[in-house]
C-alpha cells in the first residue's frame, strides 16, 4: 500500500520523533512518503522514507496565513493526484486541517497528538477560526486515531464523537538503553555530587518551567544538596517562550542559585558548586537522564508525553502532573491498581512574568520531591516500576497496532 504521512515538521519535538519511529517502521511493509511544511533543519530526526516539502514564506496577519493555508492545501492536492496514496495519515492539528481540505480519494486518518485543553482556551479571531477548521476536519476524517485513550473521552464530551481507536507512542527501548549508558562529558561529572532532579522539555508555556523553578527553590530550602538539570531548547516560534526562559534564569539567580550553561567554560570547582545546569537541546538526552536521581514533569498539557516515557525507559523514578491526557495512562494501571510513578496536581500554564508567588501546589510538589529523594527504598521501588511500565511501549508493540488499523481499514 502507498501511505502519505503528513506532519508539519520533522525536527525537535516529541510529535516529530514519534512520526519518525512510525514512518521508519511502516516502511518495512508499505511505501511511505512523508510530507512536511518546513525547510530542512539540522535537528531533524532520521526519517528513512522519501520526504516531500511544501514550504511557504512565513508571514504574519490573518489574510497572509489564510493564503498560506490555501496554498498548502492546493499543493498537497497536486501531490495526491500524482502519488495516488491508499492512506494519508495526518500527524497534528495543522496537518489534519490541510489533509482534510486537500483533494484525494484515499482513506484519511487524523492522528490527534494532544488534549483539547488548549483549543478550549482559544480567544483571538485567528485562533477561534483555526479551531473551527480543526474540529470540522476531525468530524470528517475516515478514521480518528488519538495518541491517548483519554482524548477519546474529550471527543465524546466536547464534540459528541464516539471513537474507540487510539495508539500510544512507541519507543526504541534498546536504542534508549544503549544511549543511556554512554558517559557524559568529564567536565560535567562534578555536578552530580548531590541529589539531582532532571526535566526534559523545550521552554514553552505548557511545560510550566516558571512553576518548576519556584518549587525547586522550596526543595533547596529543605534539602540544600538538591540540584537541577534542565534539558531542552527554546521554542522560538512564540516570543513568550524566550520570556519564560529569561524568567527562569532571573528567578534562580535572585534566589542565589549558581547556574552553569553547557555551552560555556567553567572550572571543576564552579561546576561542583553549581545548583542548576541548563543543558539546552541534546541529541542524546538519555545519557543525562540515566545519571540523575528523579525526573520531574509538571506539564499542563500533553498528548502522550515522550519525555516522561523516555525517562522511565532509562530507569528513572518519575513525578508527573496529572494533566488531562497521557501521564495517568502511563503511571496509573487501572486493571492492576499498580502505580508506576507519582501523580500530582496540574499547574495553570499561563505565564505571567510578574507572578512570583508561592501557592499550595508549589509546596506540595516540593514536599513530595523531598520525601522521595530522602527515601532510597522509594527511589529504587519507582525506578524498577519505571522499567516495567516502559517495556509495554516498545516500538514493535505499538507500531503493530498501526498496521492492524491500516489493514482493517483498506477499501
Amino acid at each position: 500500500m502507498k501511505i502519505l504521512f503528513i506532519i508539519p515538521s520533522l525536527a525537535n519535538g516529541g510529535q516529530e520523533r514519534a512520526g519518525m519511529i512510525l514512518c521508519n517502521y511502516l516502511m518495512n511493509y508499505h511505501q511511505v512518503l512523508a510530507v512536511c511544511f518546513e525547510p530542512p533543519s539540522a535537528n531533524e530526526y532520521d526519517y528513512k522514507c522519501d520526504i516531500y516539502r511544501i514550504v511557504n514564506p512565513s508571514k504574519k496577519g490573518f489574510s497572509a496565513r489564510l493564503i498560506g493555508l490555501l496554498k498548502k492545501i492546493k499543493d498537497l492536492s497536486k501531490l495526491k493526484n500524482k502519488y495516488r496514496p491508499d492512506f494519508s495519515i495526518a500527524f497534528g492539528d495543522s496537518a489534519i486541517v490541510i489533509n482534510h481540505f486537500s483533494k484525494g480519494k484515499e482513506i484519511k486518518i487524523a492522528s490527534l497528538r494532544h488534549s483539547f485543553k488548549n483549543s478550549l482556551l482559544a480567544n483571538s479571531i485567528v485562533e477561534k477560526f483555526y479551531d473551527r477548521l480543526y474540529k470540522y476536519s476531525l468530524k470528517a476524517a475516515d478514521k480518528i486515531v488519538p495518541v491517548s485513550n483519554e482524548i477519546n473521552k474529550e471527543l465524546k464530551v466536547l464534540f459528541n464523537i464516539e471513537n474507540t481507536l487510539f495508539v500510544n507512542n512507541g519507543y526504541d527501548l534498546e536504542k534508549i538503553k544503549s544511549n543511556s549508558i554512554l558517559p557524559i562529558e568529564n567536565n560535567l561529572l562534578p555536578f552530580f555530587n548531590g541529589k539531582v532532579l532532571i526535566h526534559l522539555g523545550r521552554f514553552d508555556a505548557t511545560k510550566c518551567h516558571f512553576h518548576l523553578v519556584r518549587f525547586f527553590i522550596l526543595c533547596k530550602e529543605k534539602l540544600p544538596e538538591i540540584k537541577l538539570i534542565l534539558l531542552g531548547g527554546i521554542d522560538i516560534s512564540r516570543q513568550e517562550n524566550t520570556k519564560i526562559y529569561k524568567f527562569c534564569t532571573d528567578y534562580l539567580q535572585q534566589k542565589n542559585c549558581k547556574i552553569i550553561y553547557n555551552n560555556r567554560q567553567y572550572t571543576e570547582e564552579e561546576i561542583s558548586a553549581a545548583d542548576v545546569l541548563f543543558l539546552g537541546y541534546q541529541a542524546n538526552p538519555f545519557q543525562y537522564l540515566s545519571k540523575a536521581d528523579l525526573f520531574i514533569f509538571p506539564s499542563a498539557l500533553e498528548g502522550f508525553p515522550n519525555a516522561l516515557m523516555e525517562a522511565m525507559a532509562c530507569g528513572l523514578p518519575v513525578i508527573s502532573s496529572d494533566c488531562p491526557t497521557g501521564p495517568k495512562e502511563i503511571l496509573d494501571d487501572k486493571e492492576s491498581g499498580e502505580q508506576f510513578g507519582i501523580l500530582l496536581p496540574v499547574f495553570d500554564h499561563f505565564f505571567d512574568s510578574q507572578d512570583k508567588t508561592i501557592n499550595e501546589n508549589h509546596k506540595l510538589w516540593a514536599l513530595t520531591i523531598c520525601d522521595v529523594l530522602s527515601d532510597e527504598k522509594e527511589l529504587k521501588k519507582y525506578a524498577a516500576k519505571s522499567f516495567k511500565s516502559a517495556s509495554q511501549y516498545s516500538m514493535e508493540n505499538v507500531c503493530k497496532k498501526w498496521l492492524e488499523i491500516l489493514h482493517t481499514s483498506k477499501k
